[in-house]
């Protein structure tokens, strides 16, 4: 179900909808009738607005999630996500960097409690390197190892520790 609004040249400008699943969209389009931007409100309430490329990919998209995260992502031309940024309700900060397959990242990320760290994953979306606080299991179900904030991490392909230091 929706509206639209059309320029005098017959071409859609703006269109209001509501999709089956209940989610609100404010849809802005160039003069062409390309859709460029979108305002949406999820049907779980989590609002978002949408920049689109000439050929109606999404390229940048800004939200808030419904447990009050704001979320930043840019994509690629092919909508892969390809660096997000997050804050978390409890204030932890993130900016992650991917590859184009979304697996190989870097993230920097601080706690809320000012803990730094900066994290390398492979192409396979395994942890190799970690600078900074970290958390980790050394065996599985034994207590988590906390790293300071002047460590480094470096794990194997299978996720195996193969330095660290201090």
């Amino acid at each position: 179900m929706g509206l639209g609004l059309y320029d005098q040249d017959g071409q859609i400008s703006v269109a209001l909808s509501v999709t089956p699943d209940r989610t609100t969209g404010l849809m802005f389009a160039d003069k062409d009738g390309t859709r460029r931007a979108g305002l949406l409100l999820s049907a779980d309430n989590e609002p978002a607005l949408e920049l689109y490329d000439k050929d109606k990919k999404c390229r940048l998209r800004v939200a808030v999630a419904a447990d009050g995260e704001p979320q930043l992502w840019l994509y690629d031309t092919h909508e892969h996500p390809r660096i997000s940024a997050g804050l978390s309700p409890e204030g932890s900060a993130t900016l992650e960097l991917s590859d184009s397959d979304c697996k190989g990242t870097i993230s920097l990320n601080i706690k809320a409690d000012g803990k730094p760290s900066l994290g390398l994953t492979d192409h396979d979306g395994k942890p190799r390197a970690i600078l900074g606080y970290t958390e980790f299991e050394v065996q599985p179900g034994e207590l988590a190892e906390k790293r300071s904030v002047s460590s480094l991490v470096l794990s194997d392909p299978s996720g195996g520790i193969l330095w660290k230091a201090p």
